[in-house]
């Protein structure tokens, strides 16, 4: 196996593990959304693991629309980063800007890992 499907194999692996991630919590999280904060954050989540799972079959099948959809999926990734340490975890902004600059780094490296299946090297 030479190196650039070991990467894409990485990167469509992370997509699906984070999407699962994802997914496992949601189940008792849809259940406590009460304030728009989480319903922002939850709606995030939402978005993600189902981007995460498109953008993982999309990789392995090649069409070119891949590349928007795994912007989309960091977007909102990056999102729910951001927003969950605050509305969730009650750690306040420093906390949620320490969490979306490492969400944003993870997105980062998947993007990466995957950018010459979705059509060259992301910005």
């Amino acid at each position: 196996m030479n190196w650039r499907k070991l990467k894409l194999w990485g990167g469509v692996v992370s997509l699906l593990i984070l999407s699962v991630l994802g997914f496992q919590g949601l189940w008792d999280q849809l259940r406590s959304v009460d304030t728009l904060g989480r319903t922002v954050s939850t709606a995030a989540q939402i978005a993600y693991v189902v981007l995460g799972v498109i953008a993982a079959a999309a990789l392995i099948r090649k069409p070119r629309w891949s590349r928007g959809l795994l912007y989309a999926w960091a977007a909102a990734l990056t999102l729910t980063g951001a927003t969950a340490p605050i509305v969730w975890g009650e750690q306040g902004w420093i906390g949620g800007v320490i969490a979306a600059v490492i969400t944003a780094l993870l997105a980062k490296l998947i993007l990466w890992l995957t950018a010459k299946q979705a059509g060259g090297e992301p910005a």
